[in-house]
């Protein structure tokens, strides 16, 4: 009997073990489902912020194009106001472009859902801060100081408009149409500057062009500082998801020759592993041009931006300067062109060309 109940205890304590482990496997496969699902939700939204910041990186470069190119026209303008230059075409569109501004609006829904699931949905701590200082600092600024000026009060175009409406008047003999996506085309008249002679004595509208300027340097400050905690973030990003990104200008930092980096430039698109956007590869020809004075090889990037983008308005804008300042006009002339007829509204181009024009 003792030894049918020893049995019986065995055979129990036995079956007991058996539910247990079987109890253990199913919660440790349980929680390795709902570790997977984890790391899969963290992957998705660590690619939602990377577009997210790619997009707002791209809206940025454009805008700081946009001020540098301003920034230009507006020191011209001041220029031919020092000098009393006689009033022109090419004036008057650096007039009416220096009151051009705007304000970026980062992309910023990849971060909502992040709070809505939890910030620590993001393992990595490095990357969880770099996020959150992004996002609700460096963007917010964009949105709360004007973009981030130092000057914050002073607007740029509600400090010029008053000048440029004191001194723009209608041009009936020069009547041009206007066609729009959802309206009927517009007979317009194009405007001109009256009243010069005053203008040029305006003291009052040299300052305040003069201020526009530093605001504007200032704003491309704070812009340029964004863009690489943007870079620096993008980086960790892909290297916590095993996809290491690479910018053409790490590649020159790194000692690689101007020629080395067209010939990586060249590959395919997709499967470089490397930035070679139209921005990107502008910015690295101003930085040879501008920074380390290698004007020879800016004006291989330049070119190389070209054949990239053959649509982009602004390669040949950059080609056509790079050209210009090593002496080649004729060819320069043909680039800022190309730009004009790729984009019309190029106010770069359109006072280049005025000012070669004047100097024939």
């Amino acid at each position: 009997m003792e030894n049918k109940t020893g049995k019986y205890f065995k055979y129990a304590i036995g079956e007991i073990m058996l539910v247990v482990i079987g109890i253990l496997i199913a919660l440790q496969i349980n929680n390795w489902n709902d570790t997977r699902k984890l790391q899969k939700q963290e992957t998705q939204i660590l690619n939602e912020i990377k577009s997210d910041l790619l997009q707002t990186k791209e809206i940025i470069e454009r805008t700081v194009t946009r001020h540098k190119e301003v920034i230009k026209l507006t020191q011209s303008l001041l220029d031919a106001i020092r000098d009393k230059k006689n009033v022109s075409d090419s004036i008057y569109i650096m007039f009416s472009r220096a009151g051009w501004d705007t304000q970026i609006i980062p992309k910023t829904s990849s971060f909502e859902n992040l709070k809505a699931m939890g910030l620590n949905s993001i393992t990595n701590d490095s990357i969880r801060i770099e996020i959150t200082k992004i996002f609700q600092l460096s963007f917010a600024n964009f949105l709360h100081f004007g973009n981030g000026s130092e000057n914050s009060k002073f607007n740029i175009a509600q400090s010029i408009f008053p000048y440029q409406n004191k001194y723009f008047e209608v041009d009936f003999s020069r009547q041009y149409k206007s066609a729009y996506n959802h309206s009927d085309t517009l007979n317009l008249y194009r405007l001109k500057i009256s009243n010069y002679d005053d203008l040029l004595k305006n003291n009052e509208l040299y300052k305040v062009l003069q201020l526009s300027m530093t605001t504007r340097s200032n704003k491309i400050g704070v812009e340029m500082r964004v863009l690489e905690e943007i870079y620096d973030l993008v980086l960790l990003i892909d290297k916590e998801l095993g996809n290491p990104f690479k910018g053409v200008k790490s590649i020159a930092l790194s000692g690689k020759t101007v020629d080395e980096i067209i010939a990586i430039a060249k590959q395919d698109k997709e499967s470089s592993g490397y930035d070679i956007s139209e921005t990107t590869i502008n910015q690295l020809g101003y930085f040879y041009m501008n920074s380390i004075g290698q004007n020879d090889n800016a004006l291989k990037l330049f070119k190389l931006n070209t054949e990239l983008y053959p649509d982009a308005f602004n390669t040949y804008d950059s080609y056509g300067e790079c050209l210009l300042l090593m002496g080649d006009k004729e060819s320069g002339i043909k680039a800022y062109k190309k730009s004009l007829e790729l984009n019309p509204e190029n106010e770069n181009a359109i006072k280049v060309l005025s000012e070669l024009k004047l100097e024939n």
